[in-house]
């Protein structure tokens, strides 16, 4: 009703101060957050760069290893055929 517009104003205008308040207390806790999940993320991308390192490490011994036993399977096959 039209009488009641001023309460009405006076109360989602009281609401609105009140959200805004929240708004700004909030925001140390989601800067907080913010920074932790891209703190979390940069840790999520070093360990996938340190695991592909380590896999990759692992197949430059494993192709070094099988080079060696290639070249020794030739060497006793050269040597039984003379």
């Amino acid at each position: 009703m039209v009488e009641n517009i001023p309460e009405d104003v006076g109360r989602a205008a009281e609401q609105g101060v009140d959200n805004t308040v929240q708004d700004v207390e909030n925001v140390p806790n989601d800067i907080g957050n913010m920074v932790d999940g891209a703190a979390k993320w940069i840790g999520d991308q070093i360990g996938g760069v340190e695991g592909e390192e380590r896999r990759a490490e692992n197949d430059v011994n494993q192709f070094d290893q099988n080079v060696d036993n290639s070249y020794q399977q030739g060497e006793q096959q050269g040597r039984g055929n003379y």
